[in-house]
């Protein structure tokens, strides 16, 4: 009777189950330790190292995984070490966070206010994906346990809170780990229900057990067996949902779509949500490898042009374009318009590539190996695009991504002297409309670029409206009294009363090291 193991681990596997997170692979841990080493008093030391090596593991898991689950957080070659360095180290996150990383204020900012502003909204979101009983129950259960197993009972208690705040800067799930720690407590409520019932009858017991494996069986398997509930399980980044949601929402009457990342987040929003139901939604690698997906039902709209064009025989491992010309082709004839959504970029802006030739499409939707080098306009539409977005922590994570995708062209244009298009594509994303402000990393690059052509007049002028209502960068600082330096008198005249004491302190202190 002292043995509750069964109650223990039947505990953790229901919670399991019920979390669909990388970070079960704490839990299953914890529970083979429960079931094999629970009972001998030598083993009671282990509990705390035993929860930091599978947090750790948990973490480092967590992390290549959600890479993989979210196309656009991915960066560098797809077969290179780098992006393996990338998603196994912080590195990944520093470069598309560059506002963290130059301590302005933003999404990131380790601020109380932020943080319990945040808090709220995790706790608004956990209330409309799960029953609000689910939290009273399985906090209820927590504290059964720590009432018959006290260390056992506060280290689930402390597993859950601590997963959970270190996913809280991770989107789109900071939620799910403490889901994990509530569905234990509920399960371990619901085995002492059952326990206490079978010392009555052992016969009620049973029941309850067969009656809840029953109904939840029923009901999960009946929810899988639907097409519109299987797609409402993908929903899980609000920040793609966001963008892919105004993204289609430009788009004319009648259009065709071809998506590939955004592919089921946007088959979810036309399906269930009834966004833009008069849209042709077509996969990417349906039009590329027809062969293969023939006996794949992917598309629900189009079935006359997709029945003609998969009858022609296709090689799986090469990509053939002929599918996507006759796709162009088909809407081009149909007078109506077709886009395509580069695989490079944010879920967005959606390209018109109707009056291309088939040949043109590998430039925009890309590479697999080498993503194409994109036009500055590009940038600048993108980051129009970024308005869309209502919640202000989005926009600035999507803003902060577009700036590290921009970087990274912008070097490259920078390392082969074309300094003007790199200057351009930066100016793009940072100045496309007034309520656009970009890192300083972001701005210290523009500044080097507009140097090296000589425009100083210009890099000061820039830096000037930026650290008009902030501390200056050191690096920042350089470049500006680098420029300032080569201005005229009268041009040091014009700009000395746009700085503040402090700056123009530090220009001096940096021109008269200089000379020294």
């Amino acid at each position: 009777k002292k043995d509750r193991r069964y109650l223990l681990f039947g505990a953790f596997l229901g919670g399991v189950a019920c979390g669909n997170h990388v970070s079960v692979v704490f839990y299953l841990a914890f529970s083979l330790f429960v079931l094999l080493l629970f009972e001998r008093k030598l083993v009671r030391i282990f509990p705390p190292l035993i929860f930091l090596l599978a947090f750790g593991i948990a973490v480092y898991l967590y992390i290549p995984i959600r890479a993989n689950s979210a196309p656009p957080l991915n960066t560098g070659d797809p077969s290179s070490v780098e992006r393996a360095m990338n998603l196994m180290t912080d590195k990944r996150d520093r470069v598309l966070r560059p506002q963290v990383v130059s301590e302005i204020a933003g999404v990131g900012s380790g601020s109380l206010e932020s943080f319990f502003r945040s808090t709220q909204g995790d706790l608004k979101q956990l209330g409309n994906e799960y029953h609000v009983s689910i939290s009273l129950l399985g906090l209820l259960g927590i504290v059964l346990l720590s009432i018959k197993a006290p260390l056992l009972g506060v280290l689930l208690f402390g597993l859950g809170a601590t997963n959970w705040l270190f996913f809280k800067g991770w989107q789109p799930d900071p939620w799910q780990p403490l889901l994990v720690s509530l569905a234990i407590g509920t399960t371990i409520l619901l085995f002492s229900v059952m326990e206490v019932c079978g010392k009555q009858r052992q016969v009620l017991k049973h029941a309850i057990a067969w009656g809840v494996l029953l109904i939840f069986t029923g009901v999960r398997g009946f929810s899988l067996l639907t097409q519109k509930a299987q797609l409402s399980e993908m929903k899980t980044n609000r920040l793609a949902t966001e963008t892919v949601t105004a993204s289609l929402a430009g788009l004319p009457q009648g259009s065709g779509v071809i998506l590939e990342q955004s592919w089921f987040l946007a088959l979810y929003l036309q399906a269930v949500e009834g966004v833009r139901p008069d849209l042709t939604l077509l996969y990417l690698p349906q039009l590329l490898y027809p062969e293969f997906f023939s006996k794949v039902d992917l598309v629900s709209r189009g079935e006359k042009f997709l029945s003609e064009t998969f009858r022609r025989e296709t090689q799986v491992a090469t990509a053939n374009f002929s599918a996507l010309g006759a796709c162009v082709a088909f809407f081009s004839k149909s007078l109506t318009t077709l886009f395509v959504e580069p695989v490079a970029s944010l879920n967005g802006p959606l390209r018109n590539v109707t009056t291309l030739r088939a040949s043109s499409l590998l430039e925009i939707v890309g590479e697999k190996h080498e993503p194409p080098l994109v036009d500055p306009p590009y940038f600048g539409a993108l980051s129009l695009g970024l308005d869309a977005i209502s919640h202000p922590r989005l926009k600035d994570d999507a803003m902060n991504f577009l700036e590290a995708r921009a970087t990274g062209v912008a070097d490259y244009l920078a390392q082969t002297d074309q300094f003007p298009q790199a200057t351009q594509v930066l100016r793009e994303v940072c100045f496309s409309s007034p309520e656009k402000e970009c890192s300083v990393v972001t701005i210290n690059n523009l500044a080097v670029y507009l140097i090296r052509q000589e425009r100083y007049k210009d890099a000061v002028a820039m830096i000037a409206d930026f650290v008009k209502e902030r501390r200056a960068n050191p690096t920042l600082l350089q470049n500006l009294s680098l420029a300032f330096a080569h201005l005229s008198p009268h041009e040091r005249e014009l700009f000395r009363d746009g700085f503040s004491p402090e700056i123009m302190q530090g220009i001096h202190r940096i021109l008269v090291r200089a000379k020294q």
